[in-house]
């Protein structure tokens, strides 16, 4: 945050840095839209980011912070947003197959 209060970047960059890190919560999946149009077309790529993401947790929370705890929180976060991610885009894919 003090970055942040120096002008060195934005408050929006600094909450957003802070989550990547700190926050069991994934910054590279955020965003209201729809997940069959939005995401299902690229999820190999949000994917591949959140597994990095998890990279940056696990030096944030793990290494940093010390709260292994948080970080296994999130591993199994990511781990359940695959399966349901999965699932998601199946059925959206046999949604439009269906509708044809």
């Amino acid at each position: 945050m003090r970055v942040s209060e120096l002008g060195v970047i934005t408050h929006r960059q600094a909450q957003e840095r802070y989550n990547r890190y700190f926050n069991v919560k994934f910054v590279s999946l955020a965003g209201d839209y729809n997940t069959c149009a939005q995401t299902c077309p690229v999820r190999h790529r949000v994917l591949s980011a959140m597994s990095e993401e998890l990279l940056d947790k696990e030096r944030g929370l793990m290494k940093a912070s010390a709260d292994p705890e948080s970080y296994y929180r999130a591993d199994h976060l990511l781990k359940e947003t695959q399966l349901v991610l999965e699932a998601t885009c199946r059925a959206c894919t046999s949604n439009t197959v269906g509708a044809r």
